[in-house]
């Protein structure tokens, strides 16, 4: 059981940290709080390929975790795509 804190709140959600790393493709996860707006979270997920990332979207512990948040998330859940302009260290490096 992970949890994920919206101001006030703690959210239990029924993931824990190993199942989104070991999502096929996953190379990061992160959950961010924004430091000026302590309501604001930011999740960083980083995927091997966009088939490998729609895969985890569909998953239905993605989707139980989207519904988990919603109440307690105000206005629309966004979602961007970036581009790495840094390599990523080789594994073993810090």
């Amino acid at each position: 059981m992970g949890c994920f804190g919206v101001g006030k709140h703690v959210v239990p959600v029924a993931w824990p940290r190993w199942l989104i790393m070991w999502a096929e493709g996953a190379l990061e996860f992160h959950v961010h709080r924004d430091r000026a707006d302590r309501d604001t979270f930011v999740i960083y997920e980083m995927f091997r390929t966009k088939n490998d990332l729609e895969k985890h979207l569909a998953q239905p512990y993605t989707q139980e975790f989207i519904r988990a948040i919603r109440p307690y998330v105000t206005g629309p859940l966004r979602q961007q795509f970036l581009l790495m302009c840094t390599p990523l260290p080789r594994t073993g490096e810090s």
